[in-house]
């Protein structure tokens, strides 16, 4: 019920959320347009991170975790509920270091979470929870280099249900700040998020099952590298969500309005007709409609500044934004099965989109200016490409049940795009083939599991600062091999597990992204993967 995504970017930096792993019961995917349901972000797709309830942890959990590269993972847990009452509180701290170079950090960061809920008589029921996240993480910007994101981000919520209607309430706080290679200032913003909601189910039982709700959120933004330097958004939302069952037929139907100041309103409608004949067969036909509004970067950003190329040659550079953007919309139709035949389980999809007014930086815009001495400026400019993106493809996958211990899994998926394509994008869009497949044993306290993931080649795009024109960069196909390996004891030492983790086991060093400044320094920005074993003891008590 609460975004992760960053206020100036609208992306996810993984190492902010305020949540260790060990908190983590599940993850949920939810494929395809879910603006209907979540809104502007939600164009392609959900992940959904569920949390353990204080009932489900039932006391106490201590977990470390070293590795190679100088890895280092900690966390203690406790939650519990104690009649009306429930709570639990989280600290965690991790460090680990590069995969191009094990003597440098990558990421290093500490946090710390809380939450308290009571049930009050009659069915009402009121959560708060906070938390808080400080850490100082690598990632990779493209051809500006190596980049630092340094500050803290932190939460509170608020949730209260009575019967049939929940409120929830949340408030975001982000004060990064960046440290871009080649720029020489260094950009903050500090950033605010107040989101509301109200949810209300008007049918309930029976045939029919409807949930309306409305919905307000409050961006606020100061940055050093906006015009104006402080922005606010009011976004408000309307949607609905209707569900009619009657016997092995199943019909669902949802849709949102959704106004942004710059954008105007849209409307999002999704719909699912789903037939289950039995317990062991199913059929979907969904087809939908989603968006994506610009971010406060894409609207606001004013960067403007000199810099090294690398050749002795200074370079103006201009990032502008444009207020003048329209949101980026995706229609999307898919068919997909699933079925149960005896101990095999089996499962099929296909889809094919439509994608329109996709928001990227002007490519084209640089240039050698004659000296003495010689300079190059560049200015980019977001603007909507013309034309439109369609995709297709598919998914099969397989899972083996051989008997109470062994379990075998395999997967193939398959993406193909045409039309006008991102030119910052890998081209063509990306890989096309992706392969899963390995074995999960359980058998007394043990546990283990092999996978494999084979990932195809593609070709990256890139500006070179050497020819002022762009590269195609190969990314050969690779393979990585995943292993892990635990016990659980019991009797005198009831509620301790030990396991050894393999990521990329075989270390087959390979490039997921193309290098950054490939010219100059390839492989320094977190491009390049390699191999890390961990070790891992947790205590629950």
């Amino acid at each position: 019920g609460r975004t992760v995504l960053s206020g100036p970017f609208d992306a996810t930096f993984w190492e902010g959320i305020p949540v260790t792993l060990a908190e983590v019961d599940r993850i949920e995917v939810v494929e395809g347009p879910a603006s209907a349901l979540y809104g502007a972000n939600a164009i392609n797709g959900v992940i959904n991170i569920i949390t353990r309830t204080p009932e489900q942890l039932r006391g106490g959990e201590l977990t470390y975790t070293v590795g190679e590269r100088r890895t280092h993972l900690g966390s203690l847990l406790y939650g519990k509920r104690d009649g009306r009452i429930r709570y639990k509180a989280g600290v965690g701290l991790r460090t680990t270091n590069r995969f191009e170079d094990a003597n440098l950090r990558a990421s290093e960061g500490g946090k710390a979470h809380a939450a308290l809920g009571y049930d009050f008589s009659g069915g009402s029921r009121l959560d708060v929870s906070g938390g808080f996240s400080n850490h100082n993480t690598q990632y990779s910007t493209g051809t500006p280099g190596e980049s630092i994101y340094d500050g803290a981000t932190g939460f509170l919520r608020m949730d209260y249900s009575h019967r049939e209607t929940r409120v929830q309430a949340f408030w975001n706080r982000g004060r990064p700040s960046l440290n871009v290679a080649r720029v020489k200032i260094k950009p903050y913003a500090r950033s605010d998020t107040y989101d509301a909601s109200v949810i209300h189910t008007l049918l309930k039982g029976g045939r029919n099952r409807l949930v309306v709700g409305g919905s307000f959120r409050r961006n606020t933004i100061h940055s050093n590298f906006y015009m104006p330097m402080r922005v606010e958004q009011n976004l408000w939302a309307l949607f609905f969500e209707d569900a009619w069952q009657a016997a092995s037929w199943a019909f669902v139907t949802s849709a949102r309005l959704d106004r942004h100041p710059l954008t105007g309103w849209v409307f999002s409608p999704r719909g699912s007709l789903v037939y289950s004949p039995s317990g062991r067969h199913t059929f979907r036909i969904s087809a939908g409609s989603s968006f994506r509004n610009p971010t406060l970067t894409e609207s606001y950003l004013n960067l403007q500044q000199s810099t090294d190329s690398g050749f002795n040659i200074p370079i103006d550079i201009a990032l502008l934004g444009n207020t003048e953007l329209e949101p980026e919309r995706m229609v999307l139709v898919e068919a997909a099965y699933t079925g149960r035949f005896g101990l095999l389980k089996v499962g099929l999809a296909g889809f094919r989109y439509w994608l329109k007014d996709v928001i990227a930086p002007e490519g084209d815009q640089f240039g050698m200016v004659p000296g003495p001495p010689p300079k190059i400026e560049v200015q980019t400019r977001y603007y909507n490409i013309a034309g439109e993106t369609r995709g297709w493809g598919g998914e099969a996958s397989v899972e083996l049940a051989v008997n109470r211990q062994v379990k075998l899994f395999a997967n193939y998926s398959l993406q193909r795009f045409s039309g006008e394509l991102d030119f910052l994008v890998a081209a063509g869009g990306g890989p096309e083939h992706k392969v899963n497949g390995g074995v999960q044993v359980r058998t007394g306290g043990w546990t283990s599991g092999l996978w494999a993931h084979r990932v195809s080649a593609t070709v990256w795009n890139a500006p070179s600062l050497r020819t002022l024109d762009y590269l195609n960069l190969d990314v050969g196909a690779y393979v990585l091999l995943n292993a892990h390996l635990g016990y659980t004891f019991s009797g005198t030492l009831k509620g301790l597990e030990l396991g050894i983790d393999a990521f990329n086991l075989a270390d087959n060093e390979h490039l997921e992204l193309a290098p950054a400044v490939s010219e100059l320094e390839p492989g320094h920005s977190g491009e390049v993967l390699k191999r890390r074993l961990t070790a891992t003891a947790s205590y629950q008590f």
